[in-house]
């Protein structure tokens, strides 16, 4: 029995609780700002549309939060930013408002878990959007705060291993095209120029 089957059995044997994500955090829009006040030698990244920046800022509003994509291709998507960073108003954030009732890093890793239900409710068609009434009232398991920090410590073990795994990858995929090209080049006389066999 793992830990975490341990902790589930001990602090809540009948189940979890279920809340809706605006009880248990602060809900609100990010704060306009235009491409043209966006800088790339700024400081701040500026959350929008989707979980990459669209662009750097001079200053941040939020740090150690939940965004999601309000509106657009993105609509729905869900990032996590510890960082100090610009919400624009293309996205909504949620942060911690308890840490003895919800980890805010726990909320998005269960909301991560419903993303592609999330997605079910964008409507509009030249301008998706995400149905607010819906995010607002999305329904969040909610077991003892021990059971929390263990999914925490969990769920960031393997993001980082997946990180690693991504890196490794990256960089066999680079070794492999050079070795490929290197192993297919030929002079003009057929020869085959480039590495020792």
């Amino acid at each position: 029995m793992s830990r975490l089957d341990k902790l589930i059995a001990e602090l809540c044997p009948d189940g979890v609780k279920f809340m809706p994500l605006h009880e248990i955090t602060k809900m609100s829009a990010g704060d306009r700002v235009t491409k043209a006040n966006m800088n790339a030698n700024d400081l701040y990244p500026a959350m929008g549309a989707g979980i990459i920046p669209t662009g750097k800022y001079s200053d941040w509003n939020r740090e150690n939060c939940i965004t999601i994509s309000r509106a657009g291709a993105g609509a729905g998507s869900i990032g996590w930013h510890p960082e100090k960073f610009w919400a624009t108003d293309v996205c909504f954030t949620a942060e911690e408002t308890d840490e003895n009732i919800a980890l805010i890093k726990y909320i998005y890793y269960a909301m991560t878990a419903q993303e592609t239900e999330l997605k079910k409710h964008i409507y509009g068609g030249s301008m998706p959007k995400i149905d607010k009434m819906y995010l607002w009232n999305l329904l969040i398991p909610l077991p003892p705060i021990e059971v929390q920090r263990e999914i925490v410590r969990i769920l960031d073990a393997f993001t980082a291993l997946q990180a690693e795994l991504s890196a490794e990858l990256s960089a066999r995929k680079k070794q492999y095209e050079y070795y490929r090209d290197k192993l297919l080049t030929f002079d003009e006389l057929g020869t085959r120029g480039g590495i020792d066999s």
